[in-house]
């Protein structure tokens, strides 16, 4: 894809969407369904950074929502017309979810080389830091570049627990002020991101504000891609997930929304009979969580910047950010 908007994506790891929804009818069909489903009192004007004084778990995560204008949140034409933008095919991974939370320490959402994308649309104008916007930072997307390296270097990414939080280890204070940080303010707005990036939130500290927020998240695939779909397909069967049985199908269904329906699939069941490592490894599953070995090279690419990455060949480099041209290379002195 080459409009301004998927190089952006790509480059940055993120964009924001005007929602064109109504608000104010969204907050209302959101605190019915979590009073009415979860049965839980309605927030009022709590503040969800003083957990002692609220009802609810700080981390309250929802996905049967059935109210239409919830649900039309992302899935209308408009909406696909604009993840088309950024991608030409995906399958639903998540198809919605609400969640909450007081703040998040700088993490990757269990990090992958596959493609995703998460949305995110938050109900709450978080238009000042003290709201506890989403903050990224730009470009720690792409996994095997040095600056990317550097920043996952210091805090302590990947986890050794498989986890996908995290924390600055080395020079916490230096780090927390001084690294780029992009706050991603909202009003009625989506974010779009990829959920490689490096990202968290300082937490809402201001006292009428409340942070909530209704997610999506799909994953980019090539159909013609015959193994990256049977890894996908056994991924989806070792996990149960069938999103043909959600509400939101059943949604674009009633709304015949036919463009949508090709992008939830069905799984078929583990296939264990293929394999497509030269050395005979097992490749029969589609890695989908932090862990250490996970990134082939990652690790090696770290200790090349401890011992210098200006000493790297060229080729090398290439390697490093899997680019043809040696001009796009980190490392290469000009």
């Amino acid at each position: 894809m080459t409009s301004p908007q998927s190089v952006f994506f790509d480059t940055f790891g993120y964009i924001k969407i005007d929602s064109k929804k109504d608000n104010n009818h969204v907050l209302t069909a959101f605190e019915n369904e979590i009073t009415t489903s979860l049965n839980y009192p309605k927030l009022s004007n709590i503040n969800l950074c003083t957990i002692e004084n609220s009802n609810r778990p700080n981390n309250l995560r929802y996905d049967r929502f059935t109210d239409d204008s919830i649900l039309d949140i992302f899935y209308n034409d408009y909406m696909l017309d604009k993840i088309y933008e950024l991608t030409e095919d995906f399958i639903v991974l998540s198809p919605i979810e609400s969640f909450h939370l007081l703040n998040s320490k700088i993490h990757k959402d269990n990090a992958t080389e596959i493609k995703r994308i998460k949305l995110s649309y938050y109900l709450d104008v978080l238009d000042t830091n003290d709201k506890g916007p989403l903050w990224v930072i730009p470009g720690t997307h792409h996994i095997y570049d040095r600056f990317n390296s550097l920043v996952g270097k210091n805090v302590n990414w990947p986890p050794k627990n498989g986890t996908g939080g995290c924390d600055f280890i080395n020079d916490k204070e230096y780090f927390e002020n001084n690294i780029p940080k992009t706050y991603l303010y909202t009003n009625n707005e989506i974010i779009l991101f990829n959920p490689n990036l490096c990202h968290g939130s300082n937490g809402n500290i201001d006292n009428n504000i409340l942070r909530r927020c209704i997610g999506m998240t799909i994953m980019c695939v090539d159909r013609n891609n015959e193994l990256l779909m049977k890894k996908i397909n056994n991924f989806l069967s070792l996990f149960n997930i069938n999103n043909t049985e959600s509400n939101v199908y059943k949604y674009i269904l009633k709304k015949n929304l036919t463009r949508w329906t090709k992008h939830f699939i069905i799984p078929s069941g583990i296939n264990n009979d293929f394999s497509s490592n030269e050395d005979g490894g097992d490749t029969n599953h589609l890695d989908y969580y932090n862990k250490l070995d996970l990134f082939r090279g990652y690790n090696n690419s770290l200790k090349e910047v401890d011992v210098g990455i200006f000493n790297c060949s060229v080729d090398r480099l290439k390697e490093i950010n899997k680019v043809s041209y040696e001009g796009d290379c980190f490392g290469v002195a000009v």
